[in-house]
């Protein structure tokens, strides 16, 4: 019962009397914390032994302060962390100014470090005072962590600003879910209004009511985009910029800023003067210089330092006789000052190859690594939502095969299934689009590097390279870079379904499953030489 006391300590059961800030007394004589951090029912509740058996379903006052608010800011925390992290290696672009939208933002942020200074303050005084009998922890943690969320808004409002971003996923993120988290408390405070004739904690209910506003009140502005830095470059040519360039987090997430073209192409044939400009990030000059710098650093990486302060490419360890054993220079050797002399080592043609030459993979990562982890990401949750659906299918299967089970887990069950199918889509196509960017910056990053390239040959370099091989190079071999990216994530993410189908097989039927994952692993081969022989006759 230690874990039970320590709950009812944080979440205020010492509280006297009826509290809406603690928990009710039966929930305690239940043996999990879900029961101690749930109530809800008709009445007290007493003939009650879960919170999935009443007709409805409420949440605590102390539940929805701590594991959903603290949650959601402890993700906003991390999430920051990591953008944080990202802008430090990505090269700075131009800041916005400060508009009157940006102050908005931040006097707004600036009130909600005030209300959660404001309730901190006076659970303090509540606890010197002594006359309101034992206070709940979490009455500090809950305040305490929009303060500090607060805190971090106002640095990532700077940071966001300092890098140009026009919309804010992080915020339109963290607004929309503290917004759906005061919806929940505002219906749990009125029903225990509503049961105790009235609010107990005025204070509290008010503070709460104003951080509600202000999360709408944010939310609201995030959906709107900043406006341009004065004097933003464009090409003078481009009549019609990218929609995708002022588009906001929503309008990405969703597609709306290709309704325009769609809509266009509804009404007519589109034609060349339809198209727009493409996106800033997307155009070679930027595409192709941030490739450029990457790759002076992998040339500059794989240069050795000498005496003298110098650098000179590649290691000169030995030579090697039939690219295996260690040979010297044949060459005549020259004595030096003191008597001795010395041997020229020359380096073998395989050693050339394997230490002296930067690697173009590296390069391509140091310049578009943001780009595929974030593929990655959206990867990783789309797979695991995969799973997700057919085990509320099955919960949802259960639910119709019981008749006393109330109707609420059944709509429950539902939406849950239609909001996991929406997140999954939303996600997929993020992670595509994500994945056909990066191919499509590869390729221009590889052919601009190319062309630049063949312009500066010596007239030995292009008795060796032709101008047919030199083509071949742009448009066949960097197509490829384009085409691997949309399938590079099955690297890791085939072997993760197929370990977690197993898994959730293996549940569900038992060891009979490894007769299928078997005649599945020995049709392996055969399926291999049919796509051989296909290819051959295709070809």
């Amino acid at each position: 019962m230690g874990v039970l006391d320590d709950l009812d300590k944080f979440c205020g059961y010492s509280l006297s009397g009826d509290s809406p800030y603690r928990f009710t007394q039966f929930w305690r004589t239940k043996g999990n914390c879900l029961r101690a951090w749930s109530s809800g029912g008709e009445g007290s509740g007493l003939s009650s032994n879960n919170v999935t058996c009443h007709d409805y379903v409420d949440l605590s006052v102390c539940f929805e302060d701590t594991a959903i608010l603290i949650g959601i800011c402890v993700i906003f925390w991390l999430l920051a962390g990591l953008m944080f992290l990202v802008t430090t290696c990505t090269p700075v672009t131009r800041p916005l100014p400060f508009s009157r939208l940006h102050a908005s933002k931040l006097l707004l942020v600036v009130l909600l470090m005030a209300t959660g200074l404001c309730d901190l303050g006076y659970t303090v005084y509540q606890e010197i005072s002594g006359d309101y009998g034992g206070i709940a922890q979490y009455l500090y943690f809950s305040p305490g962590t929009i303060v500090v969320t607060a805190v971090i808004g106002l640095l990532v409002l700077w940071q966001e600003r300092r890098d140009g971003v026009r919309s804010s996923a992080l915020f339109t993120i963290l607004w929309f879910s503290l917004s759906c988290y005061a919806i929940l408390k505002l219906r749990s405070l009125i029903l225990l209004a509503e049961d105790q004739h009235g609010v107990e904690d005025e204070f509290r209910f008010t503070t709460f009511c104003v951080q509600f506003g202000l999360y709408l009140l944010q939310l609201v502005l995030v959906l709107l985009p900043e406006p341009l830095p004065k004097g933003q470059l464009r090409d003078p040519a481009a009549k019609k910029p990218c929609p995708e360039e002022s588009a906001t987090f929503l309008s990405r997430i969703t597609w709306w800023w290709l309704n325009g073209l769609i809509w266009r192409g509804w009404r007519k044939d589109l034609e060349y003067s339809d198209l727009t400009d493409l996106n800033p990030q997307d155009k070679s000059a930027v595409v192709a210089g941030n490739f450029q710098k990457s790759w002076e650093s992998e040339v500059h990486r794989t240069q050795k330092p000498v005496a003298g302060g110098g650098r000179r490419k590649g290691y000169q360890p030995v030579s090697i006789q039939d690219d295996n054993e260690a040979s010297v220079d044949s060459s005549p050797r020259q004595p030096t000052s003191e008597g001795d002399t010395v041997v020229r080592v020359v380096p073998s043609s395989r050693q050339r190859r394997r230490e002296a030459e930067p690697s173009l993979v590296l390069a391509l990562l140091k310049s578009f690594w943001p780009v595929l982890l974030a593929s990655a990401f959206f990867k990783l949750v789309q797979d695991l939502l995969n799973f997700v659906s057919p085990q509320v299918l099955k919960l949802l299967i259960t639910f119709t095969e019981d008749r006393d089970e109330p109707d609420w887990k059944g709509y429950f069950y539902a939406a849950l299934l239609f909001v996991t199918a929406v997140v999954q889509s939303l996600f997929l196509h993020q992670y595509f689009h994500r994945c056909f960017t990066l191919g499509m910056r590869m390729r221009s990053a590889i052919v601009a590097a190319i062309y630049k390239k063949a312009l500066c040959l010596n007239n030995k370099s292009r008795r060796e390279k032709t101008v047919g091989e030199i083509v071949n190079l742009m448009s066949v071999d960097a197509q490829r870079f384009m085409d691997l990216m949309t399938y590079f994530h099955l690297i890791w993410s085939a072997p993760l379904q197929i370990v977690l189908a197993l898994l959730f097989l293996y549940f569900t039927m038992g060891v009979s499953i490894f007769a299928g994952f078997a005649l599945m692993i020995l049709m392996i081969p055969f399926n291999a030489a049919i796509a051989a022989k296909s290819r051959k006759y295709q070809v």
